[in-house]
């Protein structure tokens, strides 16, 4: 599984300048924690410190006063969980 939580977080501290923002996520693997996939994983709840939902949410609220559009992609079917 991929540690995307931490990218979405990294993100979640970018200075954005301009109104329209535009983040893609695309992953060949699910991130960490069962809740999302049934294969094996190191972090079974979730990367350590970071809820990833959270964060998914801070990410698209983060708009300012222009708007935020996230798109997500994938890979392999392994991540439609």
């Amino acid at each position: 599984s991929e540690d995307m939580a931490i990218g979405i977080q990294q993100a979640n501290h970018l200075s954005w300048s301009q109104p329209t923002r535009i983040t893609y996520i695309v992953a060949d693997c699910p991130c960490h924690g069962f809740e999302f996939h049934d294969l094996q994983d190191n972090f079974p709840l979730g990367t350590p410190g970071i809820d990833i939902k959270e964060e998914l949410r801070t990410l698209i609220g983060n708009h300012g006063s222009g708007t935020m559009t996230v798109y997500f992609g994938r890979i392999h079917s392994m991540t439609d969980k």
